[in-house]
């Protein structure tokens, strides 16, 4: 008989197929016999004996909670300032929280071997040699730290991340924060290695100050896992954390940690510089991407930004974690996939339709259904191209709608998850390279070739090189970055000037993550460190498998049971990989 899905329809074939070759593979692992203490055993066995069936969600959470904490991590409750919304005042609860310093011993408890794949991943301790001496020497935010070389193989740069996902559709209590930490080496490993947990809150219980305790919270325990001074299992290994960066989307950066204002016209629309929405001179604004910019003459360094406000406005993890300006990341996947590759390939995929790549554009009638009609056609084109080098995306298919563009007044804006929107621009790229080959190839698809090429070659750079940059592959990452930007901005130059049907009217919009993107590369050119291994693509999938596993908890108590949950998969995975390493030897 076939499982049923959440919403009561039959599973897919393929998916029932996978879990009962799943099922036999596991039974004839273990010789047909299941032991008693073994967790599929006890789940079996839920509301199958005893009186009362109904006890069943209470058996459970005792199984799950139990199967978990055999781990011997520590569920610790720390005082944060919630909202509730019945009596519409703020009050100081006991938030459960995974105290990171018993999450790292209990995982070097199950080996050294195991601690060293998830926090050193597959850099290992040559590549923290390689990565620590590089910003002793290139990295602004290092080079003061008063930490011996011979640390350096062993010292562990540790990240906060931070995200929303909807737990409760059409309820009232909507979507849950999940916040959580890891390791900057371990950008390889699979979602649930690479980010550790560190507590979950429905958002709407949540009030100004909340984020800011936990953050509290959060540095002390990172300040005792790095103190030399407390005897901790892992320094018998010579390994050694420190808090280095922030993560997550620029909405999350500037709603918990009150930088980077990028809704602001003015007043510190970008914390790291004077760039503004609006100014008589264009060299101010945003929107200028070029060397002689007079924003980018006037960006601040980290003391000058401590210096300029008063010590109750800066973030919790700049005062009590010393982490630095620049170090409050935006990521590439939420900066370029999920932000600039969006306006970019819906502008380019328009441009394309408009002037006939994909059949004769028509001139007369509703400019909608005109569109609606090529998209069609480019999609398929778009499948095929994807058949032929053997990819796979889940990209639904192009319409108007999808691209914002039910009239030439509005700017495209493809919708379109993070790896989707990858295989479309290198798609749209290898399209604007082939139009540029032929006889009546004009300057404008020049111009447009140009920005999707580089906008490719720049992600190129990102994956394929290591964490460490050569001067080299800073100077080729710069150059393309920057020829996209510089491209870009023309074209929309171009775009302002267009009326009625003329071609690339209200295109190539210029958002604040462009903006973000220029940083990204000059830093890179300074600190010789790769942006493209902050890429939170494996913490979103991280951040919605917590969604997944609230979502089937009560919601009085999502804190609690999600955290209970949570350590009993993440044993899962780590009894996994410690599998996986015991077979490599």
């Amino acid at each position: 008989m076939q499982p049923l899905q959440e919403n009561g329809e039959l599973a897919e074939a393929d998916e029932v197929q996978v879990t009962a070759d799943r099922a036999v593979k596991w039974s004839a692992s273990i010789g047909g016999k299941v032991a008693g203490k073994d967790l599929v055993w006890k789940f079996s066995k839920l509301a199958a004996s005893g009186k009362h069936p109904q006890n069943s969600e209470r058996d459970l959470q005792a199984a799950v909670r139990k199967f978990g904490l055999k781990m011997n991590v520590k569920i610790e409750e720390a005082p944060v300032r919630l909202y509730n919304p019945s009596t519409e005042t703020i009050y100081e609860a006991k938030l459960p929280m995974i105290c990171p310093v018993s999450f790292a011993t209990a995982i070097w408890r199950e080996g050294p071997d195991l601690f060293e794949s998830i926090f050193m991943g597959a850099e290992g301790k040559a590549g923290a040699q390689r990565f620590w001496t590089n910003a002793r020497e290139n990295a602004s935010w290092f080079k003061a730290a008063a930490i011996p070389e011979s640390s350096y193989p062993g010292l562990l740069p540790i990240y906060l991340y931070g995200d929303d996902v909807d737990a409760y559709r059409n309820s009232e209590s909507g979507a849950v924060s999940a916040i959580g930490w890891g390791c900057d080496f371990g950008y390889k490993n699979e979602a649930m290695l690479q980010t550790l947990l560190l507590c979950v809150y429905a958002e709407y219980t949540a009030c100004e100050h909340t984020h800011d305790d936990i953050m509290l919270y959060a540095c002390e325990k990172f300040k005792q896992m790095a103190d030399p001074h407390i005897n901790h299992p892992w320094h018998f290994g010579g390994f050694k954390f420190m808090l280095c960066s922030c993560r997550g989307d620029l909405k999350w950066i500037n709603g918990k940690f009150k930088i980077h204002h990028y809704m602001r016209n003015k007043d510190e629309f970008c914390s790291m510089c004077s760039a503004c929405k609006k100014h008589d001179d264009v060299r101010h604004t945003y929107t200028d991407f070029r060397e002689g910019s007079l924003h980018k003459q006037g960006r601040l360094s980290n003391d000058e930004y401590l210096a300029s406000k008063a010590l109750e406005d800066l973030p919790i993890p700049m005062v009590n974690g010393g982490v630095h300006l620049c170090r409050f990341l935006h990521d590439t996947t939420h900066s370029q996939l999920l932000g600039t590759s969006k306006v970019l390939n819906g502008s380019v995929l328009t441009y394309l339709i408009e002037v006939g790549e994909f059949g004769q554009f028509p001139r007369t009638g509703f400019y909608e259904h005109g569109l609606q009609a090529l998209c069609r056609p480019a999609y398929l084109n778009f499948k095929a191209w994807m058949r032929r080098h053997g990819l796979a995306a889940t990209q639904p298919r192009f319409t108007a709608a999808r691209l914002n563009r039910k009239h030439r007044g509005q700017f495209p804006c493809l919708a379109s998850k993070a790896i989707n929107g990858k295989r479309v621009s290198f798609w749209l790229a290898n399209i604007c390279v082939q139009r540029l080959q032929r006889k009546d190839a004009t300057n404008l698809d020049e111009l447009i070739s140009t920005c999707m090429w580089s906008y490719c070659a720049m992600l190129r750079e990102f994956d394929v090189c290591g964490m460490v940059l050569t001067t080299e592959q800073a100077a080729l990452l710069h150059k393309y970055g920057s020829l996209h930007l510089l491209s870009y901005a023309h074209l929309r130059k171009l775009s302002s000037q267009t009326v009625r049907k003329q071609l690339l009217r209200s295109s190539f919009c210029i958002i604040p993550k462009h903006h973000f993107l220029q940083h990204a590369l000059d830093e890179s050119m300074d600190s010789l460190i790769n942006p493209g291994v902050y890429n939170l693509l494996a913490a979103e999938s991280w951040v919605g498998s917590i969604g997944r596993i609230s979502r089937k908890v009560h919601r009085l108590k999502v804190s609690a049971r999600t955290i209970e949950r949570y350590l009993c998969v993440v044993r899962l995975h780590l009894t996994r990989q410690k599998n996986r390493l015991r077979r490599q030897v």
